[in-house]
């Protein structure tokens, strides 16, 4: 379910979205912490490019498939209940109503009363709102292994994934790939 390529996408994704919940860091926090780490752009500004109604139903296939290793996070029906499908409707997790196609997007801060909504329906595991801390490497985590169950599983080589990550996902191939990434984490 979801191609290799969604297959590893979609956890990275809604882990970021899970940071956001327990109020580990801000979504733009937490996106350039993935900037930082090599990536063209951080997780929300994906998410806001490609839609985040694609995303959700993306997300969805996966936890059919794979059970609540995919579960997502509560955010995701709260962003579809508000129609904040990213750029193409103007606002997603950031707002891009105030310029033309090359506009950044800019934090909205009656988005992160949204946030705070979830976290307070979450309970106390989703966070008090402080900053629990965030690094990148709680994502990157996701990444390898999904890519380390699809090689147990025979869906794809190694090398497969490490073209389907830099290719497809825009990892940047000066840091050697996904699995190289994972052998110097040890």
């Amino acid at each position: 379910p979801g191609f290799l390529v969604n297959r590893l996408l979609m956890p990275y994704l809604n882990e970021a979205v899970l940071a956001l919940e327990e109020g580990a860091a801000s979504i733009e926090q937490i996106d350039q912490a993935m900037k930082e780490e090599g990536w063209p752009m951080g997780p929300f500004t994906l998410i806001d490019a490609l839609g985040l109604d694609i995303c959700a139903e993306a997300g969805k296939v996966l936890w059919q498939g794979y059970g609540d290793r995919m579960k997502p996070a509560s955010a995701w029906e709260r962003l579809l209940e508000l129609k904040r499908f990213g750029r193409k409707s103007g606002k997603g997790f950031y707002d891009y109503t105030q310029g033309g196609p090359a506009d950044p997007g800019r934090p909205d801060s009656s988005f992160e009363k949204e946030i705070e909504a979830v976290r307070s329906k979450a309970g106390p595991s989703a966070g008090s709102g402080q900053a629990a801390g965030f690094s990148a490497e709680r994502l990157m985590v996701l990444l390898i292994n999904e890519a380390v169950l699809a090689l147990q599983e025979g869906i794809s080589s190694a090398s497969e994934i490490e073209i389907g990550v830099m290719a497809g996902l825009g990892y940047p191939a000066s840091k050697g790939g996904l699995l190289h990434a994972a052998d110097a984490m040890g």
